[in-house]
């Protein structure tokens, strides 16, 4: 499944919108939570790239594997099908 940066940035809002009125209640000052605030927004697109790219990947291996699995299930020759069993099960 690819990578949804639109669902992902949302969830991360949320959470970082949470953390900071903890923070606020802590009686943190503003400078430290804008430090925090960009700081996790560059791990954020840090992890977004990293999940990117690797979801292409795992996309890729899946795509070679379905070929594979349809290049095993067809014959190389027509001698090949006449030896399959769905063959000789129908015409014998």
């Amino acid at each position: 499944m690819a990578y949804n940066k639109a669902k992902e940035e949302y969830r991360w809002n949320k959470w970082k919108a949470e953390e900071e009125k903890i923070l606020r209640e802590q009686d943190v000052d503003e400078e430290t939570i804008q430090k925090l605030r960009e700081y996790d927004w560059n791990d954020f697109n840090a992890e977004r790239r990293f999940r990117e790219h690797q979801t292409l990947l795992l996309d890729c291996m899946e795509l070679l594997l379905e070929e594979k699995e349809t290049k095993e299930s067809q014959p190389e020759s027509v001698e090949a099908l006449l030896d399959t069993e769905e063959y000789t099960e129908a015409y014998y």
